[in-house]
Order: structure tokens, then sequence, then C-alpha cells
């Protein structure tokens, strides 16, 4: 069970992905607000989620997935205050 798990998250990962490159080049200037802050909260609970699964005794390689959700959020924090600068909320 554990594999297909692994293979569902990929699939959202690379979905979640492809979305964004597609989006890159038809938002004007920039992207959505709405869009970009649900991006801030997903990957800041998936960074929560790995931190908890680090501390319940997952492996070493786990606190590299920590690190990965914390760039992505505050990346996408950056994204957004700039688009809140640029185009208010």
């Amino acid at each position: 069970m554990g594999i297909v798990i692994y293979q569902f998250w990929g699939i959202a990962v690379a979905g979640t992905g492809a979305l964004l490159w597609l989006l890159r080049n038809r938002c004007g200037d920039g992207m959505p607000v709405p869009l970009v802050s649900i991006l801030v909260v997903m990957n800041t609970l998936n960074a929560a989620i790995a931190v908890r699964g680090q501390f319940s005794g997952a492996n070493a390689s786990g606190w590299a997935m920590v690190a990965l959700y914390v760039l992505l959020a505050l990346a996408f924090l950056a994204v957004a205050i700039g688009a809140i600068r640029r185009n208010g909320w």
C-alpha cells in the first residue's frame, strides 16, 4: 500500500508542476494572488507534515523533504508578496 501512496503523491506533484508550467505565460502580470496563496499554504502544510514524520521516526532523507517544502513555501510566499505589491489583493 505504501508504494501506491507514493505514486499518488508523485502524480500530484507532477500535475501541480505541469499546471504551473502551462500557466507561466498566461497570467498577464504574473500568477494570480489566490493561486499563489494556495501554493504557499499547501507547501507550508507539507513541510509541517514532513517535520511530524521526521519526529515520529522517519528516515534521515526525510529532512531533505522538509527543506524542499520550506524552500518552496518561501519561494511562493515571495511570489505572492510581489504579486500583491503589483496588483493588489
